[in-house]
């Protein structure tokens, strides 16, 4: 990850530590996408952070994109995952592309809901209790 952002994200690196200019024709085109989140980048030991999440180079995007994706879980949740730990400008319409994953939609409809248990509500509080109980042994 560090060579790769040495190599393809020096520029960003540069400006982020020097500062960026004051005004936004004065960003180079290539880190334009960058300049809304430009107060929350931030470099440590040579890795682009926004915020608590790594910035992907682009040649890794492709990678990170099918590491999130390895599950089959559908694109809300490839979306969850990412963002828990990645950034890239347009991530979000990248993750879109799952959308037509063939394996995406077998899992999801061998996942039916659960059904209720109870159909009918209970008319007191307290008519039906349930508890786990269990002992820990160390």
């Amino acid at each position: 990850m560090l060579e790769h952002t040495q190599r393809e994200l020096n520029q960003l690196q540069t400006v982020i530590l020097n500062g960026w200019p004051n005004v936004q024709q004065g960003v180079p085109a290539l880190l334009r996408p960058y300049c809304d989140s430009r107060s929350e980048l931030a470099v440590c030991d040579g890795i682009i952070y926004k915020g608590m999440r790594i910035v992907v180079p682009p040649s890794l995007r492709r990678q990170m994109l099918n590491l999130v994706h390895e599950s089959y879980l559908g694109v809300t949740k490839c979306k969850q995952r990412a963002r828990e730990v990645l950034y890239w400008p347009a991530m979000n319409s990248n993750i879109e592309t799952v959308k037509n994953c063939s394996k995406c939609g077998d899992f999801q409809r061998k996942q039916p809901s659960e059904p209720l248990l109870r159909t009918e509500t209970p008319r007191l509080p307290f008519v039906m209790v349930g508890t786990n109980l269990f002992q820990f042994e160390e």
